[in-house]
């Protein structure tokens, strides 16, 4: 599992700018990691992680978007567990993140797949979705003939939810059944690697792929500004310059 630590601490790594996207990923994370408890009448949302980066994540994410306080434990490794796993706990306010997150419905009942938000939001929410996933639950086999990227679901509308995400990113993803738990599997090399580039390139040229996310913003903006007939020069530019800037990018990788 050296590989999916590896590419883990580097998605933990990846910020999330936009709040509707950090929203999706704490939605997602504890929909796949967590569990509901109800002690003394109340909600207590725990979500059990196996590194110290995403729990750290997770916490600032929960007080920064929800504005709720959360504590962490930690448990040592034993029996089966080989390592420490790290459980963030929201008791105080657990019912309003609940309903914040989309972990439960309006009647205050559970939701079985996966918050309103998640499903039909844009493409960077089904991105921010498949990122909280991995974290939360997430595995991948070393590079080789058989190499596949593997999510263990809370449950079957979960892993048709990410199916359908994964879809929208353009990326070939099955939901299977395996011995009574449900994956969502990616066995497309090109998709995996895609995959780990985009958050590496993310996190490595933040500012700088910002700044050409608005320009590009701004090209569009000029070209439909003179009726649409800047884009007769604007699209090309940005193609060109967009799949110079990806080798150069995939060439430092």
């Amino acid at each position: 599992m050296a590989m999916t630590g590896v590419v883990k601490d580097e998605l933990s790594r990846v910020p999330a700018v936009k709040p509707c996207c950090r929203k999706t990923e704490v939605s997602t994370l504890l929909r796949f990691a967590g569990g509901l408890n109800l002690t003394a009448g109340r909600i207590v949302i725990e979500a059990e992680l196996d590194t110290g980066a995403v729990a750290r994540r997770l916490r600032a994410s929960i007080a920064e978007v929800f504005g709720h306080t959360s504590e962490l434990l930690v448990l040592a490794p034993g029996g089966l567990r080989r390592g420490n796993r790290y459980v963030v706990r929201v008791s105080k306010g657990g019912d309003s993140l609940a309903r914040q997150a989309g972990l439960i419905d309006s009647f205050g009942r559970p939701v079985r797949g996966l918050p309103r938000q998640v499903v039909s939001g844009g493409i960077c929410d089904c991105e921010a979705a498949w990122r909280g996933a991995f974290l939360a639950h997430g595995s991948l086999t070393e590079p080789g003939r058989s190499m596949s990227l593997e999510l263990t679901c809370p449950g079957p509308e979960a892993a048709l939810a990410m199916v359908g995400a994964a879809r929208r990113l353009r990326i070939a993803a099955k939901a299977r059944d395996v011995r009574g738990v449900d994956r969502v599997v990616v066995r497309d090399g090109d998709a995996i690697s895609a995959i780990i580039l985009s958050a590496d390139a993310v996190r490595q040229n933040f500012w700088p792929m910002l700044l050409w996310a608005f320009l590009i913003a701004l090209f569009t903006a000029v070209g439909i500004g003179t009726l649409y007939v800047g884009l007769i020069v604007t699209f090309p530019l940005i193609g060109h310059a967009t799949w110079h800037a990806y080798r150069d990018l995939v060439a430092e990788a």
